[in-house]
């Protein structure tokens, strides 16, 4: 790992770690990693570790009030995992848009082998900052990717409104006026 660091020269290099503690944390630090992702069985005390990047890892399927808590963590991003298809699916795309309107911090996705322009585009659309590609991937993957993200700088389209409280309507209520009834002297 040190000779890789080593070899990407100014790139970021990050490490993902299952049930990270502070030690193992504190090592990938002093090897010279620019972040780790860890899941959600990570030591609480490994989000303490200062001098590296920290991002979790979620589930397209986790619970949404989970979701909105993330922004209360000190981290700096979240990754969304794959959901194991060869391509992007719909129902992934829609677990990103809520991620998108719950979350406030960047939002990673890693990619499947190859990924067509629309479907990096809806990913763009649906809130995703950034996209992490195998490292076995050839060359020109890495070539096409770039001009494709390049393509889409600044092309996000707004989103309608953030995700809210819809508070149910039973129909109209109608204010009776209550008459005054006149005294008469």
């Amino acid at each position: 790992l040190k000779q890789l660091i080593k070899n990407m020269g100014d790139i970021p290099v990050g490490v993902l770690v299952q049930r990270a503690s502070e030690e193992k944390v504190g090592e990938l630090t002093d090897l010279g990693c620019d972040f780790v992702v860890f899941d959600m069985r990570t030591s609480v005390a490994a989000l303490g570790e200062d001098g590296i990047g920290r991002f979790l890892m979620i589930e397209p399927s986790m619970d949404q009030g989970l979701v909105r808590v993330i922004n209360e963590l000190d981290i700096d991003g979240v990754f969304v995992s794959g959901d194991g298809e060869s391509f992007i699916t719909v129902e992934y795309l829609l677990a990103c848009q809520r991620f998108g309107g719950l979350v406030n911090k960047p939002l990673v996705v890693v990619l499947p082998s190859v990924i067509t322009n629309a479907e990096l585009a809806n990913l763009w659309n649906a809130g995703i900052g950034a996209v992490v590609i195998s490292p076995e991937q050839p060359v020109e993957a890495f070539a096409e990717l770039r001009g494709m993200v390049k393509s889409l700088s600044g092309r996000r389209k707004r989103r309608q409104g953030k995700a809210g409280v819809v508070l149910p309507r039973y129909g109209d209520v109608a204010v009776e006026e209550e008459e005054e009834d006149e005294e008469e002297i």
